[in-house]
């Protein structure tokens, strides 16, 4: 399971059972534990150092802003810098930590440029946009690369397999 900050969880985030492995996007342990954190910005990384790292949870970034306690993952894909997210870093992460079979809730890219985690992204002045025509370029790619469950309240173009928040509950 990989959890992002999407408005589209934030009620589900806290009421899903613990699933074998969960990767999760910046300040995710303030909702639920994980086993791996990844942050793709140097602030994130800085505020998440001056927190303090939990012990035995694994944490990645990208090369450049990695410190002591922090990991990441050389000779990312070509097309990767394009990208600029710890979403789309944390799939890459599941990828290369071999996991075949993703589910990923809180991608909310197409539908807002908001996070629940919205006041620790004051440092950029600005909401990014989320979803360029590039990600999604890149998101359709790496759906050939293994299987990506996407867990959201509408399907997206871009998303080869699709679940509502719904639909995983009763599952469970």
């Amino acid at each position: 399971m990989i959890w992002w900050s999407g408005p589209s969880v934030a009620e589900s985030i806290r009421k899903l059972p613990k699933f074998r492995t969960e990767i999760g996007c910046n300040h995710i342990e303030t909702y639920r534990p994980v086993d791996t954190v990844v942050a793709y910005d140097r602030p994130i990384v800085t505020q998440l150092n001056k927190q303090g790292l939990t012990p035995g949870v694994g944490y990645y970034t990208q090369s450049v802003w990695s410190t002591t306690g922090w990991r990441h993952i050389p000779h990312i894909d070509k097309h990767y810098n394009q990208i600029h997210c710890s979403g789309t870093l944390a799939v890459e992460v599941a990828i290369r930590l071999g996991h075949t079979n993703l589910l990923v809730a809180g991608a909310d890219w197409d539908n807002t440029n908001d996070s629940l985690q919205q006041a620790h992204y004051e440092f950029r002045g600005h909401k990014p946009n989320k979803m360029p025509e590039r990600k999604r370029a890149w998101l359709v790619r790496v759906s050939t690369r293994c299987s990506i469950t996407w867990v959201h309240p509408k399907p997206k173009a871009w998303m080869a397999e699709h679940i509502t928040p719904d639909q995983l509950l009763n599952q469970l």
